[in-house]
């Protein structure tokens, strides 16, 4: 039959028998593909199988018994070792009676006797020899607090004498709880006057005060561990004046912007110093504040002069361990309460705080 007539027949069978006819060989075709895959797969998974099998009988007991190939000659596993040295490292072993009670493991098993070369040191040796260690955190003695006596009596001014001249402009302010009677004079003329008194404070009468002593003088008031050098001590009738200068660069304060004209530190180090000064001298005394173009006269409060004197211990014992020298300066005392004080009294934004203000909003816009 030629492949033509094969071909002719096929044209004359119905349309739907080769499709089945076809669809039969493709479903015989696949089975035969998978049957296929199946057995190669299985072998080698047996292959693999009896390889790891070796592989871990070796691991686990280096004697299990493998079978060797015909051409392999093994050697007697014994041929080349030591019989006696083999015995001899052998544990002895006791049997156990289970009607007796049981012994501690040490002494069923017995090792061999231990050699300790002559040169080796012994644990007694080595404990004689070693120093003991140092702990790593030792306890410090607690240190000694400073023996500091209670402030002694002090009295302020709450009055001056004043006498309105030319060219003096007068501002009230209460900053850091201390009340600030600020006088503003021009400068030129007032430091060109002769007399020290009148020339450090404009406003007073004409021969009203007597300079005490200046800066020059190295003059300095105690009371216990608190010292103050004032640049200036004038002498009045009925009491003294404490002045602090501050040139400031030859800057001029504004009388329309007293916060930022006036530096916190400043005005608690001025009445520190007529504390000082007052419970030295047992006199009363003012605390003058003189700048460049201006002179205040502080009236500090009950609450900042409380603060003033019952932190003098604490500050003491803060700064005595890195101070060259015993005590506390005004200034120093000063700084240290700065921060509370402006805790107690919170201050008025001024006219710069809020230029500056305005300007990190335009800047960070």
């Amino acid at each position: 039959m030629t492949l033509d007539r094969v071909l002719a027949q096929l044209q004359t069978l119905p349309i739907d028998h080769l499709q089945t006819w076809a669809g039969l060989a493709l479903l015989l075709l696949v089975a035969l593909a998978f049957y296929i895959h199946h057995r190669r797969q299985k072998t080698k998974r047996n292959i693999g199988i009896a390889r790891l099998e070796q592989s871990f009988a070796l691991e686990k007991d280096p004697m299990a018994p493998v079978t060797p190939s015909l051409s392999e000659i093994r050697p007697y596993p014994l041929a080349d070792d030591d019989i006696e040295t083999i015995q001899k490292t052998v544990l002895t072993e006791k049997r156990i009676d289970p009607t007796q009670p049981d012994e501690p493991v040490d002494d069923v098993l017995e090792p061999l006797e231990k050699v300790v070369p002559a040169s080796a040191p012994t644990s007694e040796t080595t404990a004689a020899n070693e120093q003991p260690l140092e702990p790593p955190f030792t306890v410090a003695e607690p240190i000694a607090r400073p023996n500091v006596p209670a402030f002694p009596p002090f009295e302020f001014l709450k009055t001056l004498p004043f006498v309105l001249r030319e060219g003096l402009v007068t501002r009230h302010i209460d900053l850091l709880g201390i009340g600030v009677e600020a006088v503003f004079f021009p400068a030129d003329a007032v430091n060109a006057i002769g007399d020290t008194a009148l020339r450090l404070v404009p406003f007073l009468p004409e021969e009203a005060g007597t300079l005490i002593c200046r800066e020059q003088d190295r003059r300095t008031f105690t009371v216990g561990p608190l010292f103050a050098q004032p640049d200036a001590v004038i002498a009045l009738r009925h009491g003294l004046l404490s002045v602090e200068y501050k040139s400031r660069g030859g800057r001029c304060d504004h009388p329309d912007d007293l916060i930022a004209s006036l530096r916190p530190k400043d005005l608690l180090q001025t009445v520190i110093e007529a504390m000082v000064l007052s419970a030295s001298e047992c006199r009363p005394v003012a605390p003058i504040l003189r700048t460049h173009n201006a002179v205040y006269f502080l009236r500090p409060s009950q609450a900042i002069m409380a603060l003033l004197t019952e932190r003098l211990e604490s500050a003491v014992s803060f700064i005595s361990p890195y101070a060259e020298r015993s005590g506390i300066s005004a200034s120093d005392y000063a700084s240290l309460c700065l921060v509370p004080a402006q805790m107690l009294n919170k201050s008025l934004p001024s006219q710069q705080n809020t230029a500056g203000e305005k300007a990190h909003r335009d800047m960070l816009r």
